[in-house]
Protein backbone atom coordinates (compact mmCIF):
# COMPACT_ATOMS: atom_id res chain seq x y z
CA UNK A 1 0.00 0.00 0.00
CA UNK A 2 1.10 4.05 -0.57
CA UNK A 3 1.27 6.88 1.98
CA UNK A 4 -1.66 8.88 0.16
CA UNK A 5 -0.41 12.52 0.32
CA UNK A 6 -2.56 14.88 1.58
CA UNK A 7 -5.07 12.28 1.51
CA UNK A 8 -5.94 12.00 -1.99
CA UNK A 9 -6.86 8.50 -3.06
CA UNK A 10 -5.81 9.46 -6.34
CA UNK A 11 -2.29 10.36 -6.35
CA UNK A 12 -0.05 7.29 -6.51
CA UNK A 13 3.03 9.06 -5.81
CA UNK A 14 3.28 8.16 -1.92
CA UNK A 15 6.20 5.87 -0.52
CA UNK A 16 4.92 2.07 -0.81
CA UNK A 17 4.53 0.83 3.04
CA UNK A 18 3.98 -1.95 4.99
CA UNK A 19 1.68 -2.64 8.40
CA UNK A 20 3.94 -1.94 11.29
CA UNK A 21 3.00 -0.22 14.28
CA UNK A 22 4.51 3.51 14.99
CA UNK A 23 8.51 3.23 15.01
CA UNK A 24 9.04 4.80 18.10
CA UNK A 25 6.92 2.29 19.61
CA UNK A 26 9.40 -0.59 18.28
CA UNK A 27 8.98 -3.24 15.76
CA UNK A 28 6.45 -6.28 15.81
CA UNK A 29 8.35 -9.79 15.56
CA UNK A 30 7.91 -11.46 12.62
CA UNK A 31 9.55 -14.38 10.75
CA UNK A 32 11.49 -12.68 7.72
CA UNK A 33 9.63 -11.96 5.14
CA UNK A 34 6.24 -12.29 6.71
CA UNK A 35 3.92 -9.28 6.43
CA UNK A 36 1.91 -8.08 9.87
CA UNK A 37 -1.27 -8.71 9.86
CA UNK A 38 -4.01 -7.48 12.35
CA UNK A 39 -3.83 -10.51 14.51
CA UNK A 40 -0.16 -9.48 15.06
CA UNK A 41 -1.50 -5.71 16.37
CA UNK A 42 -3.58 -7.76 18.61
CA UNK A 43 -0.60 -9.47 20.16
CA UNK A 44 1.22 -6.87 20.20
CA UNK A 45 -1.24 -4.58 22.31
CA UNK A 46 -1.93 -7.23 24.65
CA UNK A 47 1.93 -8.34 25.04
CA UNK A 48 3.00 -7.06 28.58
CA UNK A 49 6.39 -8.12 27.86
CA UNK A 50 6.96 -7.62 24.43
CA UNK A 51 4.24 -5.55 23.55
CA UNK A 52 1.88 -2.54 25.13
CA UNK A 53 0.46 -4.51 26.77
CA UNK A 54 0.83 -2.60 29.90
CA UNK A 55 -0.30 0.85 28.53
CA UNK A 56 -3.23 -1.07 27.24
CA UNK A 57 -4.15 -2.38 31.04
CA UNK A 58 -3.61 0.85 32.17
CA UNK A 59 -5.82 2.58 29.65
CA UNK A 60 -8.43 -0.06 30.03
CA UNK A 61 -8.19 -0.33 34.37
CA UNK A 62 -8.67 3.69 34.45
CA UNK A 63 -11.86 3.67 32.18
CA UNK A 64 -13.37 1.17 34.25
CA UNK A 65 -12.43 3.27 37.24
CA UNK A 66 -14.33 6.15 36.12
CA UNK A 67 -17.16 4.06 34.80
CA UNK A 68 -17.69 3.04 38.54
CA UNK A 69 -16.25 6.03 40.33
CA UNK A 70 -16.94 9.21 38.16
CA UNK A 71 -13.37 10.05 37.13
CA UNK A 72 -10.48 8.28 36.58
CA UNK A 73 -7.63 7.70 38.70
CA UNK A 74 -6.27 9.63 35.51
CA UNK A 75 -8.36 12.48 34.62
CA UNK A 76 -7.58 12.02 30.78
CA UNK A 77 -9.03 8.89 29.51
CA UNK A 78 -7.74 9.51 26.38
CA UNK A 79 -4.51 11.09 26.92
CA UNK A 80 -2.06 8.87 28.77
CA UNK A 81 0.58 10.96 26.96
CA UNK A 82 2.73 13.91 27.76
CA UNK A 83 -0.10 16.35 27.29
CA UNK A 84 -2.49 13.79 29.55
CA UNK A 85 -3.17 14.27 33.52
CA UNK A 86 -0.76 12.29 36.16
CA UNK A 87 -3.09 9.94 37.78
CA UNK A 88 -3.91 11.10 41.09
CA UNK A 89 -2.77 7.43 42.79
CA UNK A 90 -0.13 6.23 40.75
CA UNK A 91 0.09 3.00 41.93
CA UNK A 92 -3.49 1.80 42.56
CA UNK A 93 -3.25 2.30 38.97
CA UNK A 94 -0.33 -0.33 38.32
CA UNK A 95 -1.65 -2.19 40.82
CA UNK A 96 -4.89 -2.77 38.87
CA UNK A 97 -3.32 -2.57 35.57
CA UNK A 98 -1.25 -5.52 36.46
CA UNK A 99 -4.17 -7.67 37.97
CA UNK A 100 -6.12 -7.06 35.27
CA UNK A 101 -3.66 -8.63 32.79
CA UNK A 102 -2.68 -11.08 35.18
CA UNK A 103 -5.68 -12.72 35.19
CA UNK A 104 -5.45 -12.86 31.17
CA UNK A 105 -7.59 -9.83 31.00
CA UNK A 106 -10.63 -11.06 32.46
CA UNK A 107 -13.17 -8.06 32.71
CA UNK A 108 -15.69 -9.99 34.82
CA UNK A 109 -12.45 -10.56 37.81
CA UNK A 110 -12.05 -6.47 37.09
CA UNK A 111 -15.69 -5.44 37.55
CA UNK A 112 -16.02 -7.70 40.76
CA UNK A 113 -12.59 -6.51 42.04
CA UNK A 114 -14.16 -2.78 42.09
CA UNK A 115 -17.40 -3.21 43.19
CA UNK A 116 -16.70 -5.44 46.26
CA UNK A 117 -14.28 -2.61 47.37
CA UNK A 118 -15.05 -0.91 50.46
CA UNK A 119 -13.88 2.27 48.59
CA UNK A 120 -16.60 2.08 45.88
CA UNK A 121 -19.58 1.01 48.88
CA UNK A 122 -18.65 4.03 50.46
CA UNK A 123 -21.59 6.68 51.06
CA UNK A 124 -21.68 9.46 48.58
CA UNK A 125 -22.47 12.19 51.84
CA UNK A 126 -19.94 14.47 51.96
CA UNK A 127 -19.14 16.18 55.28
CA UNK A 128 -17.81 19.94 55.19
CA UNK A 129 -14.01 18.96 56.25
CA UNK A 130 -14.24 16.20 53.16
CA UNK A 131 -15.30 19.26 50.87
CA UNK A 132 -12.44 21.31 51.83
CA UNK A 133 -9.76 19.00 51.81
CA UNK A 134 -10.83 17.26 48.78
CA UNK A 135 -13.84 18.98 46.81
CA UNK A 136 -13.30 17.21 43.59
CA UNK A 137 -12.77 14.04 45.15
CA UNK A 138 -10.20 12.84 43.07
CA UNK A 139 -8.82 10.72 46.94
CA UNK A 140 -12.21 8.76 47.13
CA UNK A 141 -12.77 8.83 50.71
CA UNK A 142 -16.61 9.09 49.50
CA UNK A 143 -18.47 7.64 46.66
CA UNK A 144 -18.96 10.14 43.84
CA UNK A 145 -21.73 11.76 42.67
CA UNK A 146 -22.22 11.92 38.76
CA UNK A 147 -24.40 11.79 36.44
CA UNK A 148 -24.83 8.23 34.27
CA UNK A 149 -24.62 8.56 30.44
CA UNK A 150 -27.87 8.09 28.75
CA UNK A 151 -26.95 4.78 27.32
CA UNK A 152 -26.23 2.79 30.62
CA UNK A 153 -29.58 4.63 31.85
CA UNK A 154 -31.29 3.04 28.90
CA UNK A 155 -29.38 -0.27 29.33
CA UNK A 156 -30.21 -0.59 32.75
CA UNK A 157 -33.56 0.34 32.55
CA UNK A 158 -33.99 -2.59 29.70
CA UNK A 159 -31.80 -5.03 31.74
CA UNK A 160 -34.28 -4.87 34.95
CA UNK A 161 -37.60 -5.10 32.95
CA UNK A 162 -36.25 -8.42 31.50
CA UNK A 163 -36.43 -6.79 27.66
CA UNK A 164 -32.32 -7.07 26.99
CA UNK A 165 -31.06 -10.39 25.64
CA UNK A 166 -27.13 -11.43 26.64
CA UNK A 167 -27.11 -13.39 23.13
CA UNK A 168 -24.65 -11.77 20.53
CA UNK A 169 -27.70 -11.64 18.28
CA UNK A 170 -30.87 -10.51 19.41
CA UNK A 171 -33.52 -9.39 18.32
CA UNK A 172 -34.30 -5.63 19.44
CA UNK A 173 -37.10 -5.02 21.73
CA UNK A 174 -40.19 -2.93 20.42
CA UNK A 175 -40.79 -0.24 22.75
CA UNK A 176 -43.81 1.29 21.78
CA UNK A 177 -45.86 -1.82 22.28
CA UNK A 178 -45.94 -3.33 24.85
CA UNK A 179 -48.55 -4.71 27.75
CA UNK A 180 -50.97 -2.26 29.19
CA UNK A 181 -49.34 -3.36 33.22
CA UNK A 182 -46.35 -1.02 31.80
CA UNK A 183 -46.13 2.28 32.92
CA UNK A 184 -43.99 5.19 30.80
CA UNK A 185 -41.28 7.14 32.07
CA UNK A 186 -39.60 9.68 30.60
CA UNK A 187 -39.09 8.08 26.86
CA UNK A 188 -38.83 4.50 27.71
CA UNK A 189 -41.49 1.70 28.70
CA UNK A 190 -40.81 -0.27 32.03
CA UNK A 191 -42.44 -2.58 34.02
CA UNK A 192 -41.52 -0.05 37.36
CA UNK A 193 -42.71 -2.68 40.06
CA UNK A 194 -40.01 -5.40 38.38
CA UNK A 195 -37.54 -2.87 37.58
CA UNK A 196 -37.91 -1.72 41.84
CA UNK A 197 -37.51 -5.15 42.99
CA UNK A 198 -34.21 -5.77 40.55
CA UNK A 199 -32.84 -2.98 41.46
CA UNK A 200 -33.36 -3.48 45.27
CA UNK A 201 -32.27 -6.96 44.81
CA UNK A 202 -29.20 -5.53 43.18
CA UNK A 203 -28.34 -3.05 45.68
CA UNK A 204 -28.59 -5.40 48.52
CA UNK A 205 -26.01 -7.82 47.06
CA UNK A 206 -23.90 -4.86 45.94
CA UNK A 207 -23.02 -4.87 49.82
CA UNK A 208 -22.50 -8.59 50.33
CA UNK A 209 -19.14 -8.88 48.79
CA UNK A 210 -15.46 -9.04 50.46
CA UNK A 211 -13.41 -5.80 51.00
CA UNK A 212 -10.70 -4.80 48.40
CA UNK A 213 -7.37 -3.90 49.74
CA UNK A 214 -7.24 -1.28 47.46
CA UNK A 215 -7.61 2.02 49.40
CA UNK A 216 -6.25 5.38 49.20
Amino acid sequence: MRILPRGNWQDDSGAIVTPAIPEFMGQLELPEGQRATRLDLANWLTDPAKGSGALTSRVFANRFWYLFFGRGISPSLSDFGGQGQAPVNPALLDALAVTFYESSWDVKALVRLLVTSRTYRQASLATAEMLARDPANALVDRQSRYRLPAELIRDNALRSAGFSSMRSVARVPNLTNLPATTSTSTSHHVNTAKTTAQINGAAASTFTGSACSYTR
